[in-house]
C-alpha cells in the first residue's frame, strides 16, 4: 500500500511540475514573439547596387541564357551557377572573391518561357547587433521575349554580383531572404 501512495504522490508532483513549466513557456513564447514582431517594424534597409551577369531559362530539354556583359565570369562560378539553375526559389551565395559576392536568384518554375522576373531591389537589413549581413531580394514577375523554339515549363534564374566595397563596413553574407516571384 505504501508504494501505491508514493507512486501516486510522485506522479502528482511530476504532473504539477510539467503543467507549471508548460504555462511559463507559453508566456515566454508569447513575449518573445511580440518582441520580435516589434523589432521587425523598426528595422531599416540599405539599398545595395548589383550587376546582373546572367539570366537563364532551363528545363530538362531546353536551355536559354543571356549574358548581360562580357564579364569574364570564372569557370568555377559559372559551374556553381549551373548547378543551381533548377533550385528552389530563393537566393544562394554561389561564390566569393576578394572583391565580389556572386548570388544566384531563383524563382518558382514558370509555365512558359515567356514568363520571367525582374529584380526590383537588393537591400541589406541595417542591424548593428548582427555580426553578418542579411541580404533581402525583391523580385516581380515580367513578360519576357517569346522563345519560339520551346513551349513548356522552365526554371528562371539570374546570376548577380555585388561589390564588397558597396556593402556596409565588415558586412559578410550569410543569409538571403526573398519576396516576390
Amino acid at each position: 500500500m505504501r508504494r501505491g501512495i508514493t507512486g501516486f504522490l510522485a506522479s502528482f508532483v511530476l504532473i504539477a511540475l510539467l503543467a507549471g513549466c508548460s504555462n511559463n513557456s507559453n508566456a515566454y513564447g508569447s513575449l518573445e514573439a511580440e518582441v520580435v514582431e516589434g523589432d521587425l517594424g523598426s528595422k531599416a534597409y540599405i539599398g545595395v547596387p548589383y550587376e546582373r551577369l546572367l539570366y537563364s531559362k532551363t528545363s530538362k530539354t531546353f536551355a536559354w541564357e543571356e549574358e548581360e556583359t562580357d564579364t569574364g565570369i570564372s569557370s568555377d562560378i559559372r559551374d556553381r551557377y549551373e548547378k543551381l539553375k533548377n533550385a528552389a526559389p530563393g537566393g544562394y551565395v554561389v561564390g566569393e572573391t576578394a572583391d565580389d559576392y556572386f548570388i544566384c536568384i531563383s524563382v518558382e518554375e514558370k509555365s512558359s518561357p515567356r514568363e520571367g522576373f525582374a529584380i526590383e531591389s537588393l537591400s541589406i537589413l541595417q542591424d548593428h547587433d548582427r555580426e553578418a549581413a542579411a541580404l533581402h531580394v525583391k523580385v516581380r514577375p515580367t513578360e519576357d521575349i517569346h522563345i519560339a523554339s520551346y513551349e513548356g515549363n522552365v526554371f528562371v534564374t539570374s546570376l548577380v554580383s555585388i561589390a564588397k566595397k558597396d556593402l556596409p563596413m565588415d558586412a559578410r553574407m550569410n543569409e538571403i531572404t526573398m519576396t516576390g516571384s
